[in-house]
C-alpha cells in the first residue's frame, strides 16, 4: 500500500487547495482494482505487403501505474510475427508466403487474432485483418430510364484490337421482380446494341452473345455457363479484315470453340459489317440493368481494363486498374469515362455490408377520385437481400387521415376513401389531396405509401386547354411529336414551350424534350433534354451541368431551346442552347451523331418498358417552332384555348 502525505500547513494554505484535485489524488490512491480498457484493437494489411505494419494500442486504467501493456517480442502469430512495447506501440510483419494468405481471392480476408494483456492482467485481442481488397469500377442501376454504364470512347477507332478485363456480377433482382443482365459491348458508329460488333450478355446463369440465338444468324448459339458472385477474366479479340472477326476467352477458355462472325448482320439496318461498322470499334461499354427498372441490391464490378490496338495484345492503347482514384469518385464527366452513368470507384470487399440490410420498397403510390366508394386495391413490392425479410408487417382496418387502410404481408393492400369527410366532400375538379400512410417491412424498414385523391365535380377553374401526355403503353413512351415534313430538316431553329410535370412518386418516370433527325432515335438526336422530378439532364453529352436551371414541380416552366449548324452544314456538329424560366446554360455541342438537321420535335414521358401510374402526367402548352434561332420565322405555333 502506497500512502501519500499532504501537509496542509496553515489554514490559509489549505484554503487555496483545489478540492477536486484532492478527490482525484484520493481516488488514484484508494480506489478498488478495476480492469483496464483497451482502444485501437483493429488494423488492416494487404495480403501482399512485405513492409512491417505499425500501430498503437491505448490502455486506460483508473488504477495508478496500470495503463501499460505486457511487452511481447517477435512472437509468432497465425500469419506473421508480432512485437509490442509497454506504451502500446506495436509492429506486425506478415508472412506473405503463407498458403492461406497468398491464396486469398479478390475481396477475401482472414483475421490474425493476437492476445494482449495489460499489467493488471486484463486481456484483449488485437485483430489484424489480412485482405485481398482492390479498387474497382462499380456499376449500379438506380436510374429509372437508363442503364448503369461505364463507357470508354476510343480514339483512334480500332479495326482490330484486344480488350481484357475482370468482372464480377452479383445477383440483380430489379423492382419488377426479374433478374437483370449485365453487358460488355463493342460499338461501331451505331448506338444500337443490335448493330454492335459484339454484345456479350451476362445473364442469370449464362453468357450469351446477343442475336446468335436469332434464326437469321448463320452460326449456332454462342453461350457458356455463368455463376453470379464470382470473378471472371475476359479477353475479346477482333479483326475486321476477317470473316470471323471475333474471339472471346472466358477464364482462358475459348467461347463457342473459336472465332465467330458478328451477329450485327441479323439486323435489317446492318446488311454488311463494312456498312454498319465502317471504322471499327469506336467505344467499349459495360452496362447493367435496363431502361425501365432499377436494381436496389446489385452491382457489376469491373477491374484491370486493358485495350490494345492489335489482337496479340502487344501495343497498349489504354489501361486502368482504378487504384489511382479516390473511393466514391464518379466516372460521369471524368477524363477517361466522361459519358458513364451510375458508375463510381469502390473497394470490392466481400466482408463489407455484413449484417441487416434495409429493405427497398416499390410502387408506393395509388390514386382515387374524391367521390369513389369503391375499394382501391394494389400491391407494394418489397425487396430485401436478407432471407425471409422481403415481407411487410400486416395492418388491418387502420384509420388514415381520409380513409381506412389494410395491407397483407405479401404487399397487397386495400384503401377505402371516407367520402363523407368534410374535406373530401368539398373537393371539386382540379383539387388534389394526398393521404400518406406509413408501412413497414418485417426488418423494421419503413416507407410511406401515398394515395392521391383527385377532386371531381364542381366548377373547373380556368379556360386554358393544354396537351397532356401519359404513358399507358408497356412497349412505348407517351409522346407528343411534331414532324416538320417538307418544312424540314432545319439547320437552325428555336423551340419554345411551357411544360409541367408531376413528382416521380406520383408518375414514376421522366419526361424528355427531344430534337430528332430523320433517324428518330436517341443516337442521332440533336438534343435529348431530360426532365426529372427534381432536376434536369442532357443525354449527349451527359457531362453537361444543369444544376443552375430552376426546376418547379406541378407548375409550368418556360423552356427555350435553340440549335445551329456552322454555316448551315448539317454534316457538322451543331451548337445547342437551353433556357428554363430565363436561366440559360452555356452553348454546348452534342457528342453523339447529331447530323442531318432537326426533322421532328417530341415531348415524351415514361419509357419503353412499362406504364406509369394514371396520376403521372406531363402537360405542354404554347408550343412554337421557329426556323431561326432568334424566333422571327415560325413554322408551327400551338396555343390551345377552349372554344
Amino acid at each position: 500500500f502506497n500512502a501519500a502525505v499532504v501537509d496542509l500547513g496553515n489554514s490559509a494554505v489549505a484554503g487555496n487547495l483545489d478540492n477536486d484535485a484532492l478527490l482525484v489524488v484520493e481516488s488514484a490512491i484508494n480506489n478498488a482494482p478495476e480492469p483496464a480498457v483497451f482502444d485501437g484493437l483493429s488494423a488492416t494489411i494487404p495480403n501482399d505487403q512485405v513492409a512491417p505494419l505499425t500501430g498503437n494500442v491505448t490502455v486506460t486504467d483508473v488504477n495508478f501505474g496500470e495503463d501499460r501493456v505486457v511487452e511481447q517480442t517477435d512472437v509468432q502469430t497465425t500469419y506473421g510475427t508480432f512485437s509490442i512495447v509497454e506504451s502500446g506501440d506495436w509492429t506486425y510483419t506478415l508472412d506473405t508466403t503463407d498458403a492461406t494468405v497468398a491464396g486469398l481471392a479478390v475481396g477475401e480476408s482472414v483475421n490474425d487474432v493476437i492476445a494482449l494483456t495489460s499489467v493488471d492482467g486484463t486481456m484483449a485481442n488485437l485483430v489484424i485483418r489480412i485482405t485481398a481488397l482492390t479498387q474497382v469500377a462499380e456499376i449500379t442501376n438506380t436510374i429509372n430510364g437508363d442503364t448503369g454504364e461505364l463507357r470508354r470512347d476510343l480514339d483512334p477507332h480500332l479495326l482490330q484490337g484486344k480488350l481484357s478485363f475482370s468482372f464480377l456480377k452479383t445477383e440483380a433482382l430489379a423492382d419488377d421482380g426479374n433478374n437483370k443482365d449485365a453487358y460488355i459491348t463493342l460499338y461501331g458508329s451505331s448506338g444500337s446494341s443490335a448493330e454492335s460488333l459484339v454484345d456479350l450478355r451476362i445473364q442469370t446463369d449464362r453468357f450469351l452473345v446477343r442475336n446468335t440465338d436469332n434464326a437469321a444468324y448463320p452460326g449456332g448459339i454462342i453461350e457458356a455457363p455463368f455463376t453470379p458472385n464470382e470473378w471472371y477474366d475476359i479477353e475479346i479479340m477482333w479483326d475486321m479484315s476477317q470473316t470471323n472477326q471475333i474471339t472471346i476467352l472466358i477464364n482462358g477458355e475459348v467461347l463457342g470453340g473459336g472465332a465467330f462472325s458478328t451477329a450485327a448482320i441479323v439486323d435489317p439496318d446492318c446488311p454488311t459489317v463494312d456498312a454498319c461498322i465502317p471504322e471499327g470499334v469506336e467505344r467499349v461499354q459495360w452496362r447493367f440493368g435496363d431502361n425501365g427498372t432499377v436494381i436496389p441490391f446489385g452491382s457489376y464490378f469491373v477491374d484491370n481494363i486493358a485495350i490494345y490496338s492489335d489482337t496479340g495484345g502487344t501495343t497498349l492503347q489504354f489501361a486502368d486498374d482504378f487504384e489511382s482514384y479516390f473511393v466514391g469518385d464518379s466516372f460521369s464527366g471524368s477524363a477517361d469515362y466522361p459519358n458513364s452513368v451510375d458508375a463510381v470507384v469502390s473497394v470490392y470487399d466481400v466482408g463489407a455490408g455484413a449484417g441487416n440490410t434495409p429493405a427497398a420498397f416499390f410502387n408506393l403510390v395509388g390514386a382515387i377520385n374524391s367521390d369513389s366508394t369503391d375499394v382501391l386495391m394494389d400491391s407494394v413490392t418489397v425487396i430485401d437481400p436478407d432471407p425471409g425479410e422481403d415481407m411487410l408487417v400486416e395492418q388491418t382496418a387502420t384509420a388514415t387521415q381520409y380513409g381506412t387502410f389494410s395491407i397483407l404481408a405479401s404487399g397487397a393492400w386495400e384503401y377505402t376513401l371516407d367520402t363523407t369527410d368534410p374535406t373530401i366532400a368539398a373537393m371539386v375538379q382540379g383539387d388534389r389531396l394526398t393521404d400518406t400512410i406509413q408501412i413497414s417491412s418485417v426488418d423494421g424498414t419503413t416507407a410511406e405509401l401515398v394515395i392521391t385523391i383527385n377532386g371531381v365535380g364542381g366548377t373547373q377553374s380556368g379556360d386554358n386547354n393544354v396537351a397532356v401526355i401519359i404513358d399507358t403503353d408497356p412497349g412505348d413512351t407517351g409522346e407528343l411529336r411534331y414532324a416538320l415534313g417538307a418544312d424540314g430538316p432545319l439547320a437552325a431553329g428555336r423551340v419554345e414551350l411551357k411544360i409541367k410535370r408531376l413528382d416521380d412518386t406520383l408518375g414514376d418516370g421522366d419526361a424528355f424534350i427531344t430534337l430528332f433527325n430523320s433517324d428518330t432515335n436517341n443516337a442521332g438526336a440533336i438534343l435529348d433534354f431530360r426532365i426529372r422530378d427534381d432536376s434536369f439532364g442532357v443525354r449527349n453529352p451527359s457531362s453537361i451541368d444543369t444544376s443552375t436551371l430552376p426546376h418547379t414541380l406541378d407548375a409550368f416552366m418556360d423552356v427555350r431551346i435553340t440549335w445551329e449548324y456552322p454555316g448551315g452544314d448539317t454534316t457538322q456538329f451543331p451548337e445547342v442552347t437551353i433556357s428554363v424560366d430565363g436561366v440559360s446554360l452555356a452553348p454546348f455541342t452534342p457528342d453523339n451523331s447529331p447530323f442531318g438537321g432537326v426533322t421532328h420535335v417530341a415531348v415524351r414521358f415514361g419509357d419503353n418498358s412499362g406504364v406509369r401510374e394514371d396520376t403521372g402526367k406531363v402537360s405542354v402548352d404554347d408550343l412554337a417552332i421557329y426556323s431561326d434561332t432568334t424566333g422571327f420565322h415560325s413554322w408551327c405555333e400551338r396555343s390551345r384555348q377552349s372554344g
